[in-house]
């Protein structure tokens, strides 16, 4: 952690490939990030600093964050469940299968570039988790610090089996249900 500093973090002209992995920076006089001169491919990995103070005058940076995804059905863990994401740009971020406890590696997806001119942003992702005999599911994920998604995968034929009683929740059902013996 970098806190009071004239700048939280300077790169000098011409470091190129640092990575910064779990940081904070914070409470910097001048700037949190600093680039004098060309300075490329410096990644930021689950490190926090105000986006607004960062000043590069050369070269860019890369700010990363990680995902966890956690697949699950009624009975819970699913193994073998694809776990896919694609970027603002529609390229694939990554394709896994989860492991027996419903879970895929950690992933580390990038929020944005920035260099002198600009910020450019691999936000929004989409994220689809699919298995035979499910229903599929997909979501938008802006990423913009490290982040859990748990997905809950429905079965074609869950509704054949009538799940515990959620008594006062909200239901969204898709198609002809008949549970007996159970609080809807």
């Amino acid at each position: 952690n970098l806190t009071g500093n004239l700048d939280g973090i300077s790169f000098s002209s011409e470091s190129t490939n640092n990575l910064i992995v779990n940081s904070f920076v914070q409470d910097s006089t001048s700037r949190d990030i600093f680039f004098d001169g060309i300075s490329n491919n410096n990644t930021f990995i689950n490190t926090t600093f105000n986006k607004s103070s960062v000043q590069i005058n050369g070269g860019y940076i890369n700010v990363k964050w990680y995902l966890d995804v956690n697949v699950t059905d009624y009975q819970g863990a699913l193994n073998a469940s694809n776990v896919t994401a694609w970027n603002v740009s529609a390229q694939q971020a990554f394709s896994n299968l989860t492991n027996e406890s419903g879970v895929i590696a950690r992933k580390i997806l990038q929020e944005y570039m920035q260099n002198s001119t600009g910020v450019y942003t691999a936000n929004n992702y989409t994220i689809n988790a699919t298995k035979i005999d499910y229903f599929n599911h997909s979501q938008q994920l802006n990423i913009t610090s490290s982040t859990q998604i748990n997905i809950f995968l429905h079965a074609l034929n869950q509704y054949n089996i009538c799940p515990p009683s959620f008594a006062g929740a909200n239901w969204i059902i898709n198609q002809t249900v008949s549970c007996s013996d159970k609080v809807i």
